[in-house]
């Protein structure tokens, strides 16, 4: 087609109607483009190639920052099991040291409870021997104190006088010393000393 001797002015109205027929059949998109010079299209290219680049740019940003995440929650995770694991040895330990004392003075078969009423009131640690609840009572420690008891004192019950062996003042002072111990590392819980006398520390 020789558009040659068309003025400027026609050739832009029949660019207008041509458009408009494009418009009509649904080829807008297909008439830009043949509209668009070689350079246009290079710019077109060379811009979809720098977005694309930077997409896969951000993309590998954010692999990395999820797999950055994800090791410091391994590297928490394996930190928090080593100190609870350290936390768990550290009580075993006390627990043993505990029940070695008490088996000098009392045998095996003994139950440590650490019982206060609230935070701080009416704390008390109980030693028996055999069950916690039904266990034979040796000795409470009122290590806090109530309305009838001074803090600090320790009672000891009629089975204590038959476990003893010579000595029983020594035994009583030995016995309170131990139970203060206790009740200044556990604020509350059970002590069941022929478990902590079978620790050994993990290899």
């Amino acid at each position: 087609m020789d558009f040659t001797n068309l003025s400027n002015e026609q050739l832009l109205d029949l660019l207008k109607e041509l458009m408009a027929e494009s418009i009509k059949r649904n080829i807008t998109t297909a008439a830009r483009e043949v509209l668009l010079t070689e350079k246009e299209k290079a710019e077109i290219k060379d811009a979809a190639a720098r977005r694309a680049k930077e997409q896969v740019k951000q993309d590998e940003i954010r692999e990395l920052e999820r797999e950055a995440y994800r090791q410091e929650q391994e590297r928490l995770t394996k930190s928090k099991a080593e100190a609870e694991k350290q936390r768990q040895i550290k009580n075993w330990q006390f627990e043993k040291g505990i029940a070695q004392e008490l088996q000098l003075l009392f045998g095996t078969d003994l139950k440590i409870s650490i019982w206060e009423r609230s935070a701080g009131v009416d704390k008390r640690i109980y030693l028996k021997k055999g069950d916690y609840f039904k266990g034979k009572e040796i000795a409470t420690l009122y290590v806090s104190g109530n309305a009838k008891i001074p803090p600090m004192k320790m009672v000891q019950e009629s089975y204590f006088q038959r476990c003893t062996i010579d000595g029983a003042e020594d035994v009583v002072a030995k016995t309170k010393e131990v139970l203060k111990k206790v009740s200044e590392y556990y604020k509350h819980g059970k002590i069941d000393c022929n478990e902590a006398l079978d620790f050994e520390l993990p290899a």
